[in-house]
């Protein structure tokens, strides 16, 4: 969940509330597409899939980057106030299963969740 964003929107108006979606976007988009998928579920949920790791420290590596990646990706919301992007997360983890088969399986039915995905790759 994207935190702050109906507080920002509501504050500081759509354009602003818009302007911090695209920022997180922007951070979702900044990770290694071949061992990273992200997707908007709806509203202020994302989804980040980590995949072809070969052990949990590989794993915590892309947590790490992006979690450093959303602490230093400030906005400024006026000329007084800025803010950084934060993420309320929960977390799941499949061993020896392949993305796209994890994908069919565990999100039979999400055809909106997955409609603007394309390419995914587990090679």
């Amino acid at each position: 969940d994207l935190d702050y964003f109906k507080s920002i929107n509501d504050t500081y108006g759509h354009d602003m509330g818009d302007k911090y979606l695209q920022s997180f976007s922007a951070v979702m988009k900044s990770m290694p597409s071949n061992h990273v998928l992200s997707a908007r579920r709806s509203g202020d949920e994302f989804c980040l899939l980590i995949f072809n790791c070969l052990n949990k420290a590989e794993i915590i590596k892309y947590l790490d980057l992006f979690f450093a990646t959303l602490k230093n990706n400030i906005i400024k919301l006026s000329d007084e106030n800025s803010k950084t992007i934060k993420v309320s997360i929960s977390k799941n983890l499949v061993h020896g299963v392949a993305a796209d088969e994890f994908l069919s399986v565990y999100y039979v039915g999400s055809e909106k969740f997955f409609s603007n995905l394309s390419g995914l790759s587990n090679a």
